[in-house]
């Protein structure tokens, strides 16, 4: 359904400049579109629905862009969006002066009320504190800067930089799920939930409601909870279809009154000439003549129309949707979400209910509806639209009566394909209980349930090691590699990864950890370069200068900060004498840029080579990148380096962007004339080999490859 008349009356959007916008584009678009067919232009419509709608499909083109023919596997969505986040966050988010500010504010106020008196922090300590927190906002690695700082100030900045991180992560949660293909609902009602999110602060229990935010706010935006959204927009869609369907029986009503008034007033004009042509002296009582003819005033009770009948809520509720004030309908919401508490989640005994694609939504709405589920599906409109494109199976428990009644988690399907498996536990993962029903619910779908064993399996290793960690057993060897995710990332069911990880890895203690899994003493660990020796098995700290000619190349485990920061690097086969085409072919890439083939390799035979990614934690230009590489003690690579990391680690790629700067010979030019180097990216889970300007500055998403002389 579509409805702008609701974004005009809660916005006047019609005037924003956004929307004026549009219609010049579109207007432009028409001209130009015109000339060619050679035609008069079509005149774009000055309604202010026809424009505000015009809009709402513009941002519609944005975040659900057609495929590229030439690059089908570009994902334009995911480029979009990140497009939009860098955007809000330069707008929305907290500036570093002004957090700091706010912070260090409130620290002081919170020294006064313990019975501390009045302490102001030192001018000098402020102003360090500030510029640390804008130099790590704008890229500089966190430990570096603080490194120097006392233990107090660092905790300080720490807690300063966490604030920041969570007002992007809870704004990106909002962006991120209405603009997938889970939130079904119009673009009216997404424009109006992203408008009003972006303005409201975190839910405020004790007062029941969501505060307003301004430039100063420093806590995050509200939480997104799918199952409370669901409610509320099912509600507003709801009541602007009952007010849409009164408006319109009262414009019948409307229209029916003037056709009957023209049609008496007819009437009478018609019997007052008839009166004047038979006595033109005869007086005109127009009341006698109203009341002499059949046709009687309009009478709206005796009018035949459907007025539907308004659906029953609170008050409070009916006052947030006539006032169109999201705050009001979502606090509403989030109170009615009702957890299921954690001694019933120990019970899984229950059973699997299967609802038939296409068959009524009513049904699986009102088994999910008021168990926080946090599932959209709880909104009848998602539910309906689920269903109707595939099967959908949910698993309910026992409750406290033995009834099989509480949702624990859900499988849909998109036709015969697995959609998604959703749990009940934070950002939809499967709580730490029930993954082994899952995953032998998996078993039953064949080849689509395999993939998603992998999941099943790092959902019960976890389980087994957060029980373990609660109960202080020792954890060993290869319950600290899964958990610090050495040999690959834990994978869960929801929507971001399982909060349990975070939290075990902030129970433990790293540097007690690191010796265990690097199977070495801690002394084999050295920190700077004084510690390193014939003897060091592993290295973590900052890379010094000419690093990878200093420290051994035995030490096979190397990290900036463990476990967060490893640097990659491998001993990999180069083959000098394989053709371009032949390695690029070994690569099986999803996507190749045509302008490879510009690229030469050179040298014969085939070598043993060390390669090396270099990370960096800030924007860096070209020149500067190279920089690094060179202090590190590093040369840059050659087109086959590149090459033969895509084929010998083809997954490399889906986590960074890496690079080849490639030495002054080596790089080409491309059909435009710009310096290009080759780089291993991904979009959509497909795997490109494309070209980037030479010239681009970097940001920290990008890995560097080079060579270990």
């Amino acid at each position: 359904m579509k409805n702008p008349e609701f974004l005009q009356q809660k916005y006047s959007l019609k005037k924003s400049k956004e929307v004026k916008h549009t219609a010049d584009v579109l207007k432009s678009r028409e001209k130009i579109q015109a000339e060619k067919e050679d035609r008069e232009p079509e005149k774009i419509s000055k309604a202010p629905s026809a424009r505000i709608q015009a809009y709402l499909d513009r941002l519609d083109h944005v975040f659900n862009p057609p495929k590229l023919e030439k690059h089908p596997s570009f994902n334009r969505q995911e480029r979009n969006l990140s497009i939009m986040k860098r955007a809000m966050h330069r707008s929305l988010i907290v500036k570093p002066d002004v957090a700091t500010n706010e912070y260090l504010k409130h620290q002081e106020k919170m020294t006064r009320e313990q019975g501390h008196g009045d302490v102001k922090i030192p001018a000098r300590v402020r102003n360090e504190i500030t510029e640390a927190v804008a130099n790590i906002n704008q890229g500089a690695d966190m430990q570096e800067e603080l490194e120097q700082f006392p233990n107090e100030q660092k905790q300080i900045v720490e807690e300063i930089m966490a604030k920041m991180e969570e007002q992007k992560q809870s704004l990106d949660s909002w962006l991120d799920y209405l603009s997938s293909e889970d939130a079904i609902y119009p673009d009216w009602l997404k424009y109006w939930t992203m408008r009003s999110v972006v303005g409201l602060s975190s839910y405020d229990k004790d007062e029941k409601r969501f505060p307003s935010r301004d430039e100063t706010t420093t806590n995050p935006f509200p939480d997104l909870n799918r199952e409370a959204l669901a409610y509320v927009l099912d509600a507003v869609e709801k009541d602007e279809d009952y007010k849409q369907k009164v408006k319109t029986a009262k414009a019948e009503v409307k229209t029916a009154k003037k056709n009957h008034d023209k049609e008496r007033t007819q009437a009478i004009a018609k019997r007052i000439k008839q009166i004047k042509e038979s006595d033109p002296q005869a007086g005109i009582d127009r009341q006698a003549i109203a009341q002499e003819i059949e046709i009687a005033p309009f009478d709206e009770s005796s009018f035949e129309i459907e007025i539907p009948e308004q659906p029953e809520r609170p008050e409070e509720v009916q006052e947030g949707l006539d006032a169109k004030d999201f705050a009001k309908l979502y606090a509403w919401a989030i109170e009615k979400v009702t957890p299921t508490a954690e001694n019933i989640l120990h019970n899984t005994r229950g059973e699997w209910r299967k609802y038939d694609k296409g068959a009524d939504h009513m049904s699986l709405v009102q088994a999910i509806q008021g168990h926080g589920t946090g599932w959209c599906t709880a909104g009848e409109a998602t539910a309906e639209s689920q269903l109707s494109r595939g099967d959908f199976y949910v698993y309910y428990s026992e409750d406290e009566k033995g009834e099989y009644a509480i949702p624990r988690a859900a499988i849909r399907m998109e036709g015969e394909s697995i959609a998604e498996v959703r749990g009940i536990a934070q950002e939809q993962n499967l709580d730490p209980y029930i993954g082994e029903v899952v995953g032998e619910k998996m078993g039953e779908f064949g080849e689509e349930g395999k993939a998603y064993e992998k999941k099943a399996a790092d959902m019960k290793r976890l389980t087994m090691i957060e029980r373990k960690i609660y109960k202080d057993e020792e954890l060993s060897k290869a319950d600290l590699v899964f958990l610090y995710e050495i040999d690959g990332s834990i994978e869960g069911f929801g929507y971001q990864k399982d909060p349990r990880v975070q939290d075990l890895r902030s129970r433990r203690n790293p540097e007690e950890d690191a010796p265990i899994v690097f199977d070495c003493r801690p002394e084999q660990i050295a920190h700077s370069e004084s510690d390193v020796n014939e003897n060091t098995k592993a290295y973590i700290g900052r890379l010094f200068d000419d690093f990878f000619n200093k420290i051994p190349k035995s030490v096979e485990h190397i990290y900036t900060k463990f476990p967060e920061k490893p640097i990659w690097h491998k001993k990999l086969t180069i083959d000098h004498d394989k053709s371009l085409a032949e390695q690029v072919k070994d690569g099986n890439y999803d996507w190749v840029n045509e302008g490879i083939d510009r690229f030469t390799i050179k040298g014969e035979g085939q070598e043993e080579q060390e390669l090396v990614l270099v990370n960096i934690d800030r924007r860096m230009s070209t020149s500067e990148v190279e920089a690094e590489i060179s202090r590190l003690g590093l040369l840059l690579p050659e087109i086959v380096d590149l090459l033969a990391v895509g084929a010998q680690y083809p997954e490399l790629q889906r986590n960074n962007f890496i690079v080849a700067l490639l030495e002054e010979g080596s790089r080409v030019r491309n059909s435009r004339g710009y310096v290009v180097v080759p780089v291993l990216d991904e979009f959509s889970n497909g795997r490109e080999l494309d070209l980037n300007y030479y010239g681009s500055r970097w940001g920290d998403s990008y890995r560097f490859l080079s060579r270990r002389k």
